[in-house]
C-alpha cells in the first residue's frame, strides 16, 4: 500500500545510495580492464555478459 504523504531521505541514506551504485559501476570496469589486460576471455565475457543482462532487465 503507497502513502501519499512526503517523505524526506535523510543526507546520509542519499550518499550512501549514491555511493553504492557509483561504486558498483566501478568496479565492474576494474573487473573488465583487469580480465582485458590478464587474456582471460572468460572473465571478460562474465563482465559484459552481465553489463548486457542489466540493460536487458532494465525497466523503462
Amino acid at each position: 500500500e503507497s502513502s501519499q504523504e512526503n517523505k524526506t531521505v535523510s543526507e546520509a541514506e542519499s550518499r550512501i545510495f549514491w555511493l553504492g551504485l557509483i561504486a558498483c559501476s566501478v568496479l565492474w570496469v576494474i573487473f573488465a580492464f583487469s580480465a582485458l589486460f590478464s587474456f582471460t576471455v572468460k572473465w571478460l565475457v562474465t563482465v559484459f555478459g552481465d553489463r548486457t543482462f542489466k540493460d536487458m532487465i532494465k525497466i523503462k
